[in-house]
């Protein structure tokens, strides 16, 4: 096996081994996805923490998080049309986490369990902004100009 290699572009078939093509220049979709599922799980673990300030949400909140994981499942460098997917899903998880929180720190008493709940909405707005970042980058890296 060529050690000068990555691991992740390696992988043995029967007893053989076989270099993987390697992502395009600019390729940002592993950190996209890293941060999907980061987001995915403080969804995951914040609804039954949050139940009561979420109330008709937790539904959309479940069937959120099961979107993000397909998406963020999805991603692979040769696609170009699931980056985009990445970008559009991303802006659309910033502003509705950015609104989210700017409506909860002008309606709420922001102490205690208000207070976290504020403060994981907005660390979910960031994570999906540094998604979008990411996933601007990767769609900008595939386009024929920046070949």
């Amino acid at each position: 096996m060529n050690e000068n290699l990555s691991p992740d572009y390696q992988s043995k078939t029967g007893g053989k081994s076989q270099i993987r093509e390697e992502p395009p220049r600019h390729y940002y979709g592993d950190v996209t996805r890293r941060l999907f599922i980061a987001g995915g799980i403080i969804v995951l673990v914040g609804m039954p923490l949050f139940a009561d300030y979420l109330k008709q949400m937790v539904a959309l909140s479940a069937l959120g998080v099961i979107a993000i994981a397909l998406i963020a499942g999805f991603v692979n460098p040769r696609s170009r049309n699931v980056q985009i997917l990445l970008l559009l899903v991303s802006s659309a998880a910033v502003l509705f986490f950015e609104s989210y929180a700017a409506y909860l720190y002008s309606t709420m008493p922001l102490e205690g369990r208000g207070l976290l709940f504020a403060a994981a909405t907005q660390l979910l707005a960031i994570i999906f902004f540094l998604a979008l970042y990411f996933s601007a980058k990767t769609v900008r890296g595939m386009s024929p100009r920046a070949r």
